[in-house]
């Protein structure tokens, strides 16, 4: 969407998942493309679709329709709205629909990928003039530089497994919830939780002189926030090699009041929740409106009676509301 010049990466969707666009169209469609000296998309847009085969002619109409209708949403829709729609609408996610763990990986790979999305989205300084798409892309990258690995960088991000055979002074292991370490997908038998406990403690081992774990009560997985549960494997930890502590009093509102009560803890009696005021309505925000659902915060205008939220919501569209009278909930 972002480069339709990019023969290359075009090929790569053009019949993934299949939509029957097989070899034999796309050798013709690159002869057109030949032929008018122009790039694939051009040929696809600007060619004379009757000139192919009927069943190939009506595949390649579905495939321009349905890129067209994600580039023009571009400019309106949030980004992670937008990813949302992108999987939806290209059914991308049934390539990976298999329940083996190489397939499960990937789709936990595409969670991630949202949740990055989400991230950006509420980090950045970002107007509705830039393109925030682009800006995303831009930001992320893919690869992986552990095997270059020097001591004299500092602190280094790095997987369980790629860990092996190294040691640092110290070392925090993080993300030990159920559901991640053990990871959900290693649930089915007895061998696989061992083998996960094992992983574990090569992770442990890592550590010359200090070890730190931790794990999380609310976690966003694929852009969405859910409580979690402790690992198992901390059980099995001898309490007395062990300082537990927890994390510092979270900012409080809507969306970490469950994480009060889970601790039994009481609600700040200062609570600083201004919706009218624009408080923590920040672009990005995630909401849930009671007759509009679900929705994305764009934009934050003016200041009390007069302040206004535009959403995104994902049945809706966009919608602008006055603050005061939006009645939303953060998620």
């Amino acid at each position: 969407m972002r480069n339709p010049q990019d023969n290359f990466s075009l090929l790569r969707i053009l019949n993934q998942p299949p939509r029957g666009i097989g070899k034999a169209t796309q050798e013709l469609l690159n002869q057109k493309a030949e032929e008018m000296g122009r790039s694939l998309w051009d040929a696809l847009v600007h060619s004379e679709l009757a000139s192919f085969p009927p069943r190939a002619a009506k595949a390649l109409e579905r495939f321009r329709t349905l890129i067209q209708g994600l580039r023009e949403e571009t400019e309106s829709a949030p980004l992670p709205v937008l990813l949302d729609h992108l999987l939806e609408r290209t059914r991308y996610l049934e390539l990976y629909a298999d329940v083996e763990a190489e397939m499960q990986a990937k789709r936990e790979n595409i969670r991630e990928f949202l949740t990055a999305a989400q991230e950006f989205t509420e980090e950045i300084e970002w107007s509705s003039e830039e393109d925030l798409l682009t800006g995303f892309l831009d930001h992320v990258s893919l690869v992986a530089d552990i095997d270059e690995w020097r001591q004299e960088r500092g602190i280094s991000l790095m997987t369980l497994h790629s860990a092996k055979g190294l040691e640092f002074r110290t070392v925090f292991v993080a993300g030990l919830e159920e559901g991640i370490l053990p990871h959900y997908n290693s649930g089915r038998t007895q061998d696989e939780i061992e083998e996960e406990r094992r992983l574990l403690y090569v992770g442990m081992t890592r550590a010359q002189e200090k070890l730190l774990l931790t794990c999380c009560r609310r976690r966003r997985i694929a852009g969405r926030y859910q409580n979690q549960k402790e690992s198992p494997f901390l059980l099995n930890l001898p309490a007395e090699k062990l300082e537990v502590s927890e994390s510092p009093e979270l900012f409080y509102d809507q969306r970490t009041a469950g994480a009060y009560s889970f601790f039994g803890r009481r609600a700040p009696t200062a609570v600083d929740i201004d919706v009218d005021s624009g408080g923590d309505v920040r672009r990005g925000r995630r909401v849930r409106h009671p007759t509009l659902g679900e929705g994305v915060v764009m934009a934050h205008d003016g200041e009390g009676d007069i302040a206004k939220i535009t959403v995104f919501f994902d049945r809706a569209g966009k919608r602008k509301l006055v603050a005061k009278y939006a009645n939303l909930e953060f998620i």
